[in-house]
């Protein structure tokens, strides 16, 4: 009868050193690489009433990702510690398109011949600040996230014809759990694969309108295979945010006066899509297939009852049965709430009132 074993293989690293008898040796190195090419633009202007500064740059971030970075957040987490080429492509922080816009507008004079009015409309001046980002990439910012299958279902001593899904090792033993210690037979804290990666079976950026990604291209890779380290850029939603001012002093002595302001952050009312928001449901491709399934009580053996599977009942053709769900190894997503659009949005628009006295 196979029986199920949790496997993961020992991983003795001083096997693989070249100095055993100086343990770990650390190499200090200037390999990992990047690179950066661009076609910026600006325009400026700044005499008259109406200055602004707008600024483009359409390009691409390239480079090593080693889960490092000097300036910000990391630039990606390495996907392979044994090959640092493998590790190459858009890091995590490019963004292929990004735009600014800054303005002031000293408004014109619209009232003529009132003191009053001339005091009240006349002499405000705007200003405003516009931006726009096309989103980073998903797979260095790990976005996406991934329920390996475990728990997978094999005979069991009290059921013994219940179905065999565990994946057999080299060495004769066999598995129910997908995780990278199975399946590379390294430990993961001890210099191995870390990650654990899906195969592609298609181009993710292949997708209906709307989507950000196809999430029915992630399976589980092969025994044994490393998966698709670098995934084709597939982008995260876009940044926009437009932030406008007004205001204007009003003159009291020569010495005193008050400024009246009223911002408008997000004045547009633009809310953006993000993933994560509300939980994981819409950034996690889950590759574990469930099955609902019956077992005959009559092929239960050595005492054992409906309770080492779940519960039992009558058929309709009042037959005794096990009620259980079978565990196996899903070929694409099986989580519904992934659509590869982000489930919700964030963001409104926030307006201040202020006055100021000076004196």
């Amino acid at each position: 009868m196979p029986l199920s074993v949790n496997y993961k293989q020992a991983f003795n690293s001083n096997n693989y050193r070249p100095l055993t008898n100086y343990q770990s040796v650390y190499l200090i190195t200037h390999g990992s690489y990047a690179n950066y090419n661009a076609l910026q633009a600006s325009w400026k202007k700044q005499s008259g009433s109406l200055s602004y500064f707008l600024n483009y740059s359409f390009g691409k971030v390239m480079g090593i990702r080693d889960g490092q970075s000097d300036n910000g957040p990391t630039n990606g987490y390495m996907v392979d510690p044994f090959n640092l080429r493998e590790n190459y492509g858009p890091l995590a922080y490019d963004h292929t398109q990004i735009f600014n816009a800054t303005y002031v507008w000293n408004m014109p004079k619209f009232v003529h011949g009132n003191r009053f009015l001339e005091g009240a409309v006349d002499g405000w001046q705007l200003s405003g600040y516009t931006t726009y980002q096309t989103g980073a990439p998903l797979q260095p910012n790990q976005v996406l996230q991934f329920t390996w299958a475990g728990g997978l279902t094999v005979p069991l001593v009290g059921a013994p014809n219940l179905p065999d899904n565990s994946v057999a090792l080299p060495n004769g033993l066999r598995t129910n759990g997908v995780n990278a210690g199975s399946w590379y037979g390294t430990d993961q804290n001890g210099g191995g694969y870390e990650g654990f990666y899906p195969q592609l079976t298609c181009d993710p950026r292949n997708h209906a309108s709307g989507q950000y990604f196809n999430a029915n291209c992630f399976t589980t890779p092969a025994y044994g295979q490393l998966g698709t380290r670098i995934w084709p850029y597939v982008k995260a939603p876009a940044y926009f945010d437009s932030d406008l001012g007004i205001y204007k002093s009003f003159k009291i002595t020569e010495s005193k006066h008050i400024e009246f302001r009223v911002q408008a952050t997000n004045f547009l009312n633009h809310p953006l899509y993000q993933f994560g928001l509300g939980g994981t449901g819409d950034e996690t491709i889950n590759l574990t297939k469930n099955t609902p399934s019956q077992y005959p009580v009559s092929q239960l053996q050595n005492g054992a009852s409906c309770s080492v599977l779940n519960q039992g009942h009558v058929d309709a053709n009042n037959a005794a049965m096990c009620d259980y769900t079978q565990v196996s190894i899903a070929p694409s997503n099986t989580n519904g709430s992934l659509t590869g659009k982000p489930n919700f949005k964030t963001g409104q628009r926030v307006v201040t009132f202020a006055a100021k006295f000076y004196f």
